[in-house]
């Protein structure tokens, strides 16, 4: 998790799923291009991102679109999505391992 951090520097946003308005933050971080560390999940990960795992991108002109929650988003070529767990041996569906 460090060498991310010194790795990505300014860029990365750390969130978790306990805070409060996590969903805008995750947002605002796909459309800006911003490196993104969800960190303590557990086995079961919001549905709400499964767009973004699965990379079910929609291409709208030039841009790329992805739903999350009730709206589309603009996926920023930059963006990347690291997701971190305690867990030591954790069980999730094959498209998020990938």
């Amino acid at each position: 998790m460090m060498w991310i951090k010194g790795r990505e520097g300014s860029e990365l946003v750390t969130i978790q799923f306990s805070q409060k308005y996590w969903l805008k933050k995750v947002e605002a971080a796909v459309t800006n291009g911003n490196v993104l560390m969800i960190e303590a999940i557990g086995e079961e990960i919001d549905a709400i991102l499964d767009p973004l795992l699965g990379r079910q991108f929609v291409k709208k002109g030039k841009s790329l679109m992805v739903r999350l929650g009730q709206e589309d988003v603009e996926l920023h070529p930059n963006f990347n999505l690291f997701l971190q767990t305690k867990l030591s041996n954790p069980t999730y569906k094959p498209e998020i391992a990938a």
